[in-house]
């Protein structure tokens, strides 16, 4: 009977994470859309051309697909400067072995190529456990909508969410931070908002229908009303982390008329003459104290 062979030593590469199938194996050159043949003046070309793809200034994403890029880059280039041996000791390389730099490895200890490309899918991998920005608009982190179209998904998201909260879909975390508006303020949870209005309005009363995140509100006026009054909507403002909504605050803004007429002019100063001091009672109270002042 023949003797068996023995097996072959394997190599000890315990501590590396290797990838899981060919495809992560060829991930950094998939990325840069080459292939393990090219040129390193092609692999130069090739990074520079995606580069200006996957920029942030240009792509207006959160930056990890960039910064996997430049992973891939330099695997790819120190790989085309000093090819890393297959079938080495398994000794981990240092650190100017994986990063790009050009230099020769140490010759007593080779670097094992499965080995750096299971550090380079290891580093991809961790990137991606990170969370990535999810940038919703006020009326998105309050009422839900179509998910944003910065990571090319497509479906929708529930409302409800306030800033700083973690989701997770596909796999992937994502934190919640909420954009400026360009009506509404924000004051922690609390939403702020400029309403103008006329001082016909001021006086007379008016009915006022304000912006909020779900649509509009109808809210009525007092006769009479001072122009620095504030308006509260209870449970209008945002998500809060504990549970419930902040309140909205509608601040009053009276803008004076530019120009009137001289029919106009006579007949709102027959109405000032008209009306009694006590319908002012603050002003009255100010001129009363101003006064007081200059008698002392």
């Amino acid at each position: 009977m023949a003797s068996k062979t023995p097996p072959a030593p394997q190599q000890d590469d315990s501590n590396a994470v290797l990838p899981n199938n060919a495809e992560a194996a060829h991930c950094p050159y998939r990325l840069l859309g080459i292939d393990s043949t090219t040129s390193l003046d092609e692999l130069k070309a090739a990074y520079r051309r995606r580069a200006s793809e996957l920029h942030p200034d240009r792509s207006h994403d959160d930056g990890r697909a960039f910064a996997e890029l430049n992973e891939a880059y330099a695997f790819a280039k120190a790989q085309a400067t000093t090819p890393l041996e297959v079938g080495g000791t398994g000794q981990k390389p240092n650190r100017q072995e994986l990063g790009g730099t050009g230099q020769k490895p140490n010759q007593q200890e080779p670097a094992s190529a499965a080995y750096a490309l299971g550090r380079f899918a290891h580093r991809i991998l961790e990137g991606r456990r990170k969370p990535l920005l999810l940038s919703l608009s006020i009326e998105q982190a309050v009422v839900g909508g179509a998910w944003p179209n910065q990571h090319k998904l497509r479906f929708e998201l529930p409302g409800m969410h306030y800033e700083g909260e973690r989701l997770n879909f596909g796999g992937q975390q994502y934190q919640v931070s909420i954009q400026a508006h360009p009506i509404f303020r924000r004051r922690g949870d609390e939403l702020w908002l400029s309403v103008i209005i006329s001082p016909f309005e001021l006086l007379l009363g008016a009915e006022l229908w304000i912006p909020t995140p779900e649509g509009k509100s109808r809210i009525l006026l007092p006769p009479g009303s001072d122009s620095d009054t504030r308006l509260r909507l209870s449970g209008r403002g945002l998500p809060r982390a504990g549970g419930g909504r902040a309140e909205l605050f509608v601040e009053l803004i009276v803008e004076g008329a530019k120009t009137l007429s001289d029919e106009t002019t006579s007949q709102l100063q027959a109405a000032r003459d008209a009306c009694a001091p006590n319908l002012f009672p603050r002003r009255q109270a100010f001129a009363q104290a101003l006064s007081q002042r200059g008698k002392g």
